[in-house]
């Protein structure tokens, strides 16, 4: 069929004759009725008017002629048509529609295409928008995701120890900052690798790291998930555990972290020796008070008395106080 001016200037429009049946449609109108010809039934077996109220009769149209019309789609209820209604030349009525606001839903709906509109129609103006609007969005997105990711293993890295895996010293200052202000009661454990250095002399640094890297495993699998195990640096090591100040817990933890370390660790066809010394701190809620640098000071001095005690053994941080009155009373 010869397309006329109107399916050009306005493939949206519905053509009707004086008796309101339906002349002909703007090829993109019609591609909105997907299911029968529409072509010689009724305007209203197809459309009815919202707007304004009470447009029952298609006569009642032309006296609207220049005014907008709000038409709703029997065949598509949820979509609507905004609508101007003209005279034609040959009698009856042309009604030149658009989308509106639902354009963007629509063209997925309908199938539509940029060519079902008039190259003047501002749509496809808003079609570009929308798309780029949502490629934008998407952009985003995605950076932000990105942004995320980097910031988390950033994080990861800041807080991780890189040859073992296990938290840093930084970790520890945050974790035991968290204790303190909570009110929670701990208990630290510091270790130090007996005959490390050895390892590290006579195998080289590569044996080193894979002793260090051998331990951090052992005091991973001795620990709950609550607890954590950092790297100080070197063959130091310090255990923080949460809620647990028992004694008795805390000499069979040692015990046997003690005896999984003097396991030998095999390297390069070669077999390393060594063993591990624990100081260990009990911090109860009374001593709260006191700083982070104390209570590993505290730890640390305990780990000094089991290096004096012959190395490869563990002892509890005892306060001076409890010293001399252990003493006096003897």
């Amino acid at each position: 069929m010869t397309q006329t001016p109107y399916d050009i200037l306005c493939p949206f429009h519905i053509s009707l004759s004086a008796t309101g049946c339906i002349r002909h449609l703007g090829p993109s109108m019609a591609k909105l009725i997907k299911s029968e010809n529409p072509v010689g039934k009724h305007f209203f077996d197809f459309y009815s008017v919202e707007r304004p109220y009470g447009i029952v009769k298609t006569e009642q149209i032309l006296p609207l002629e220049g005014k907008k019309l709000l038409l709703a789609l029997n065949f598509a209820e949820e979509y609507r048509l905004k609508a101007v209604a003209a005279k034609a030349d040959e009698g009856g009525i042309i009604l030149n529609c658009s989308l509106g606001i639902g354009l963007q839903s629509a063209v997925q709906y309908f199938n539509l295409t940029y060519n079902d509109f008039a190259p003047s129609d501002l749509a496809i103006e808003m079609l570009y928008l929308l798309e780029a609007k949502a490629a934008i969005r998407k952009a985003s997105r995605d950076l932000t995701h990105r942004l995320q990711g980097a910031k988390v293993m950033a994080e990861e890295q800041a807080y991780s120890d890189a040859l073992t895996g296990l938290q840093n010293r930084r970790a520890l200052e945050v974790i035991l900052s968290r204790l303190i202000s909570s009110r929670v009661s701990f208990s630290l454990m510091q270790l130090d690798l007996d005959r490390f250095k050895n390892v590290n002399d006579t195998l080289g640094h590569a044996a080193g790291d894979h002793v260090l890297q051998k331990a951090a495993e052992v005091l991973q699998t001795v620990v709950r998930n609550e607890d954590a195990v950092i790297r100080l640096g070197g063959d130091e090591f310090v255990l923080v555990f949460a809620n647990l100040k028992d004694r008795r817990r805390l000499s069979i933890l040692s015990e046997r972290i003690i005896v999984e370390m003097q396991k030998p660790i095999f390297f390069d066809n070669q077999v390393c020796h060594i063993s591990a010394s624990i100081g260990i701190t009990t911090i109860t809620a009374d001593r709260l008070n006191n700083s982070a640098e104390n209570f590993l000071r505290e730890a640390d001095q305990a780990l000094y008395q089991s290096k004096a005690n012959g190395k490869s053994c563990y002892s509890f941080y005892e306060p001076v106080e409890a010293v001399l009155s252990e003493l006096k009373h003897m």
